[in-house]
């Protein structure tokens, strides 16, 4: 079996007005951004379907395609699927970062220097391999990462930059359809604390708020002084990126002066473990590629 084309589908996926951003922060303009659906047919008849993420460069898909066309997907590896499995280390352009030695001569692709070498469009060549060996194999796709954790994972609503009213109205609105918090992006000049309270008033207590200004609450004095309004109003459950992600001291003040949980939103390994070593945060939202993904995880998961 050979990796013989691909379709590439093109998407614009719009937000439901109202539902991200008040009037009056003006359209989301994001949600304009096209991503990719992908099909990889094998010359068996067996394809996989992937997702690019929002701008991913149509060009970057086609190189990608050009690494994979004519290989056999069994024999590539699930922990990069540019590589064939236990075949050779080189490293595989533009998706892996070498450690070259000092000499020029060789390389050691595993050493890696970044933690995490992936490129534009890998995630949507990672969902259609795995598609397609789990379809060969006869099992999903957790089976391929290791089997499965649980069968249920907690979802909450999200709004985006909204006044209190608003943030009221879309909260109760997933109230009702079941969620059990909602996620809003913001920043330190909004008005937040009037925010939690309408979605407070609206909802209840056990209707949880994740505070996401992407790291827009820029200072340890406002980001602290924030949270201790947060905490007196009482359902605010995490407040994730709260100020600049490379200063992971202004994070252990944090974490020092609040009862609210501090999370980061990280990818790559090595900030992982930065993180944990210095105990900056409570919990993360980890990315990835899937196999990126399973490893972040189990990082967190060992440190407690």
């Amino acid at each position: 079996m050979k990796i013989a084309s691909i379709d590439i589908i093109t998407v614009v996926v719009p937000t439901i007005p109202g539902r991200v951003h008040s009037a009056s922060f003006g359209p989301a303009g994001w949600d304009q951004v096209p991503k990719h659906i992908i099909k990889l047919n094998t010359d068996e008849g067996i394809y996989g379907l992937g997702e690019t993420s929002r701008g991913t460069p149509e060009e970057a898909i086609r190189q990608g395609f050009n690494q994979l066309k004519g290989r056999d997907p069994l024999k590539l590896s699930l922990q990069n699927v540019f590589r064939e499995a236990a075949t050779h280390r080189n490293t595989v352009l533009p998706f892996r970062d070498p450690v070259v030695s000092e000499d020029g001569g060789g390389t050691r692709d595993w050493e890696n220097l970044t933690g995490w070498g992936t490129g534009a469009g890998y995630e949507a060549f990672e969902m259609a391999v795995f598609d397609i060996v789990g379809k060969i194999r006869g099992c999903p796709v957790h089976e391929l990462l290791g089997g499965a954790y649980r069968d249920r994972v907690p979802a909450d609503y999200w709004i985006g930059h909204q006044t209190p009213e608003d943030s009221a109205l879309n909260a109760r609105l997933g109230y009702e359809r079941g969620f059990h918090g909602v996620k809003m992006k913001c920043t330190s000049d909004e008005p937040m604390v009037a925010r939690v309270q309408a979605i407070l008033e609206a909802t209840d207590i056990s209707f949880k708020c994740t505070i996401d200004p992407n790291q827009r609450f820029y200072r340890p004095a406002e980001a602290i002084a924030l949270a201790k309004q947060f905490e007196a109003v009482g359902n605010v459950g995490v407040l994730e990126d709260p100020m600049a992600k490379w200063n992971l001291d202004w994070y252990c003040q944090l974490r020092a002066a609040t009862t609210i949980p501090v999370a980061l939103h990280l990818a790559n390994p090595h900030d992982i473990i930065n993180a944990i070593k210095v105990e900056a945060v409570d919990n993360f939202n980890l990315g990835g590629s899937m196999s990126q993904y399973d490893h972040n995880a189990a990082i967190a998961d060992d440190a407690g």
